[in-house]
């Protein structure tokens, strides 16, 4: 294992207030995921590149996801 890292460490309280909200209001039903709009898509973009060149450097305690480089030998 080179690398095992939690990432969308920035986001991460906006999701897990996303997912306490959706448990406690009620469902509207289907939701149509769609991408969000360009500038909005830019910044968020640049906050994950961020985010990698930390993580060479550094493990993230806590995130929404989580990113592993393995090599087999």
């Amino acid at each position: 294992v080179e690398l095992a890292s939690y990432c969308n460490t920035t986001f991460f309280p906006l999701m897990a207030g996303a997912r306490v909200a959706s448990r406690i209001l009620p469902s509207r039903g289907v939701v149509e995921v769609k991408p969000p709009p360009r500038p909005i898509n830019t910044v968020m973009g640049s906050v994950f590149g961020a985010e990698g060149a930390v993580m060479q450097r550094v493990r993230l305690p806590f995130g929404g996801s989580v990113a592993a480089v393995i090599r087999k030998l």
